[in-house]
């Protein structure tokens, strides 16, 4: 049973237990492919709508690391949920991102509730981070989220 983005709930994962480990891994790489056009294109079309130079659309191409592991969060930005907290400690995140042995990126996505100030200022301090020298390519913030991402 090949693995897919339009897996939807237990039943599509009935094939799963049959698969072996080379089948699994390239499902793996596969949907992270996937992911990586995607964000190309969402990413691209970002950039463009904010004026971004000619050369930051150009870094959108192959965002994603294949090597990488990949932390995800797509939400409602609200302060309970506790969005900033992987960036408490900005010098570790900054080397644990860096690690060419271990790479890891983060892709955000979601919006705050328009009465949500701070709410509104959790998703503005962690796009101002992912501007930053040290986190740009790392971090990635993805405007207009919606369950396919």
């Amino acid at each position: 049973m090949p693995l897919g983005v339009d897996m939807n709930g237990p039943e599509s994962l009935t094939g799963l237990p049959g698969m072996n480990d080379e089948e699994l891994w390239s499902a793996h790489l596969q949907q992270k492919r996937e992911m990586d056009q995607f964000l190309e294109g969402r990413l691209a079309r970002q950039f463009a709508r904010h004026g971004e130079s000619p050369e930051a659309l150009r870094s959108v191409r192959g965002v994603l690391d294949p090597d990488a592991l990949i932390i995800g969060f797509a939400r409602r930005f609200a302060t309970y949920k506790r969005a900033a907290l992987l960036f408490s400690d900005e010098e570790r995140l900054a080397r644990i991102l860096s690690s060419a042995e271990r790479p890891v990126q983060i892709v955000i996505a979601g919006k705050a509730h328009p009465a949500d100030r701070p709410g509104q200022q959790v998703i503005q301090h962690i796009f101002a981070l992912s501007r930053s020298q040290r986190l740009r390519g790392r971090v990635f913030i993805v405007e207009d989220y919606d369950m396919r991402i």
